[in-house]
């Protein structure tokens, strides 16, 4: 089930920006709701994946973020908060994530979670020791 609703969101994820940008129908809630569900779709994998709770410290840390720079900025999240930013986030949050270094971050932000539920599910996989 945590699977399933993971690649549904993957799936769903940049067709319903699309959607609402073609039919301009964008908004904050939109934004936010948009976040919410990805970070509630991976921390579900999180907490299935990692022992004792541990898989409670990406999803509280993922909130925290959340938290802070919607407060900040609201809607323009991407932008607007990253402004005074060090290089280095601005590098990586240049073009709203559509650029190379960006895919990697996305990668990485939706890989990870998977990765760890996928060696938690089948530990004797070659996903569970890739060297």
């Amino acid at each position: 089930a945590a699977l399933t609703c993971f690649l549904v969101n993957l799936l769903l994820d940049n067709l319903d920006g699309a959607l609402a940008r073609a039919l301009k129908q964008e908004s904050a809630f939109g934004a936010w709701l948009d976040v919410w569900v990805d970070n509630a779709s991976r921390g579900l994998l999180w907490v299935l994946a990692l022992p004792h709770g541990l898989g409670l410290l990406p999803v509280l840390l993922e909130a925290t973020v959340f938290t802070i720079t919607h407060a900040s900025g609201g809607a323009a999240w991407k932008t607007g908060c990253f402004v005074g930013a060090p290089h280095w986030v601005t590098w990586l949050m240049a073009g709203n994530f559509r650029t190379p270094q960006g895919a990697v971050v996305v990668c990485g932000l939706m890989g990870a979670p998977l990765w760890a539920w996928v060696r938690s599910v089948r530990p004797a996989s070659a996903l569970a020791a890739p060297w």
